[in-house]
């Protein structure tokens, strides 16, 4: 269903998977109604779940912003990203560069404009995102898995895409539909080599982590799950990610003063690979933050 138009061309195209009960999606949209893009943008939401009243939200939200773009919305479906994803794409095709954004993330108002700056003004980047922005998590196993995390090579020397990433139309042909499996943004990142990727450095993404003990744990052991079943799907995939672990080990090794810490992020990452090897459920059909 369209529910506002402005332009249309080949214009930008954000994809907003999202629960229909999701108390974030108002903020996700004014974020995007602040940015200083002046040419034409399409927002699709992309609901699943029972909540009739979503459409009358996002109508409210659209009558009270008034929008200089384009929203549309897909019809209410399954519970899954992953087919979220794939529904908007189908019923809404890309005619320009495809942004596809969670709806706890948050966008600078410079996030669109340096999105197409890259895609557009470069041959050889066809994967970007603006630099994520993480609030502290309260629990102290989380904050000590994050330290050790942002400081590995993986991190630091790599793109890391949490909560929002762009491609251009040529990068969003080197593949057909997301993987059922879960896990879409390393399953898109394994689809560039680092030369073809980019972090924007004047655009941020506030992204939020899991904070507490047992959240944290959940979401990492679902992380360990859907990288388990991209491997097993997707072997031809695995070539890009060889060598990130021997960096990693090197370089703690390297940095005496962060072994502690590095210890418990390496007990917490084997426990939950483990466990997610021994309960192989299924990851895509689920909504879960982060």
């Amino acid at each position: 269903m369209e529910l506002a138009s402005h332009r249309a061309g080949h214009q930008p195209t954000v994809y907003i998977p999202v629960r229909t009960g999701d108390p974030e999606l108002e903020a996700c949209l004014d974020a995007l109604a602040e940015q200083d893009w002046d040419g034409g943008l399409r927002v699709v939401v992309s609901p699943n779940g029972p909540d009739g009243e979503f459409l009358q939200r996002l109508r409210r939200w659209i009558d009270w912003t008034q929008p200089r773009f384009e929203v549309c919305s897909t019809p209410i479906g399954p519970p899954g990203k992953p087919g979220a994803l794939n529904r908007a794409e189908t019923m809404f095709p890309a005619t320009g560069p495809s942004i596809y954004l969670d709806v706890d993330t948050r966008l600078s108002p410079s996030s669109i404009s340096c999105i197409m700056r890259e895609l557009q003004g470069s041959t050889s980047c066809h994967l970007c995102a603006p630099r994520r922005s993480c609030a502290q998590p309260r629990s102290w196993i989380a904050r000590t898995y994050w330290s050790v995390w942002n400081e590995l090579p993986l991190t630091r020397q790599q793109v890391v895409f949490c909560g929002v990433y762009a491609v251009s139309p040529e990068g969003r042909r080197r593949w057909g539909a997301f993987p059922e499996t879960g896990g879409e943004d390393k399953f898109v990142r394994l689809h560039f080599g680092a030369e073809e990727q980019v972090q924007i450095p004047d655009a941020t993404a506030t992204v939020a982590l899991p904070s507490g003990s047992l959240e944290f744990l959940r979401a990492r052991t679902r992380w360990a799950r859907n990288n388990h079943q991209l491997r097993l799907h997707y072997p031809q995939l695995r070539p890009r990610e060889d060598g990130r672990w021997s960096k990693a080990a090197v370089a703690v090794l390297r940095a005496p003063h962060s072994w502690g810490a590095a210890a418990v992020a390496f007990a917490v990452h084997l426990g939950v690979t483990v466990y997610a090897w021994l309960t192989p459920t299924r990851t895509g059909a689920a909504w879960d933050h982060a």
